[in-house]
């Protein structure tokens, strides 16, 4: 399994990292990634886990990239990066059966109850089915379309920050403001002008609630102010799913 960096210029390709086994080499799904300051997420296997990896291009050269998890944790699945956060998803102890959510960042590794990540992911499940159903056109998305990463410049507004860029229906970058409670969803509707079908709208509107509530729950642990509207957020899908 390799990691190759492409020069964009004359699309020459160099060697960052490779990782074999006499038998087999495990794909974990979301690697490679990115955090903003500019690690490369990967996984290894090491000390007879599948270890989180990080660090620069250079440092995967050298051999000197960070392992983030623990020999006690296997990691089956890498869900994203916020910033310099690291979201994964690993069994615990070899029990196949503890797979619970965790993330890396600069607090150490912080994780969700088995309980609550098993309703997260229920509920993960169940609405990209749902999404999936309704059929809507793929497109560009800037991934994260909310007002805080608009911008105004001297010739009008414009988007910055597009480390969450990605394809899927337009809802999604829609659903970004239209879900939230501080904003007027009918207003920025209007605004959009174009048709919107309401079916995967309601669905991405739901979504973005559950992604608030992972980011919630991983940060009330560094950040005791927020404890209480993770706890909120939880309720809401351990409770009802």
């Amino acid at each position: 399994m390799r990691i190759l960096q492409a020069d964009r210029a004359s699309g020459q390709t160099t060697l960052v990292r490779q990782d074999t086994d006499p038998a087999w080499v495990d794909i974990v799904g979301g690697v490679p990634d990115c955090t903003a300051d500019g690690r490369i997420v990967w996984t290894a296997d090491a000390g007879g886990a599948k270890r989180l990896v990080a660090g620069t291009a250079a440092e995967h050269v050298a051999g000197t990239a960070q392992i983030l998890s623990p020999v006690s944790l296997n990691v089956v699945a890498v869900h994203g990066t916020d910033g310099d956060t690291i979201v994964f998803t690993a069994t615990e102890n070899g029990d196949a059966a503890s797979v619970a959510l965790w993330a890396a960042g600069a607090a150490g590794l912080t994780r969700l109850s088995p309980a609550e990540s098993a309703a997260l992911s229920a509920a993960y499940a169940r609405l990209t089915a749902d999404l999936d159903q309704t059929e809507a056109p793929r497109q560009a998305l800037h991934g994260d379309a909310g007002p805080g990463n608009l911008m105004n410049t001297d010739t009008g507004w414009v988007w910055h920050d597009f480390e969450d860029t990605c394809c899927g229906p337009v809802a999604w970058d829609l659903a970004a403001s239209t879900a939230s409670q501080r904003l007027d969803g009918q207003k920025i509707l209007a605004a959009y002008g174009a048709p919107v079908d309401p079916a995967p709208l309601a669905v991405c509107e739901r979504l973005r609630l559950l992604h608030l509530t992972i980011w919630y729950a991983l940060y009330a642990e560094r950040l005791p102010d927020l404890r209480p509207r993770a706890a909120e957020l939880l309720a809401l899908w351990t409770s009802s799913g």
